[in-house]
């Protein structure tokens, strides 16, 4: 089944709703479960690094924290795959007073809900 634009943007919007409850949380592990177990995070820009799984991924985003507002940010174009098992959103956030480009890849899950499987954000 094709997804309509209405429901990618629906998915996106549960999916970054529940992403900014986890990070407003302020545990790491609330963060990391909104990602496979063997996800990716890439940071490119001057230097690239990688951190792989929800315990790193976890460690990764603790700078994050200290930014009064880190789900400022927008959306700018969710698409998907033709049979709806990825969701891509393509966008831009405020971090330390820059602004830096992001893409995450949101996989499908059995149980219908859908998981970061590639973070990467241009810093």
């Amino acid at each position: 089944m094709v997804l309509s634009q209405t429901q990618i943007d629906e998915i996106a919007s549960n999916f970054h709703e529940k992403f900014g409850k986890s990070f407003a949380s302020g545990d790491p592990l609330k963060v990391a479960a909104c990602y496979e177990p063997n996800a990716v995070l890439i940071q490119s820009g001057k230097e690239t690094k990688a951190w792989f799984g929800q315990e790193q991924i976890a460690q990764a985003l603790k700078p994050f924290w200290a930014n009064p507002n880190p789900n400022a940010g927008n959306k700018l174009t969710q698409t998907a795959t033709p049979n709806g098992e990825y969701v891509i959103v393509q966008g831009n956030f405020e971090f330390e007073g820059n602004w830096a480009t992001y893409e995450l890849v949101l996989r499908k899950q059995s149980d219908g809900s859908y998981l970061i499987t590639r973070d990467e954000n241009k810093m």
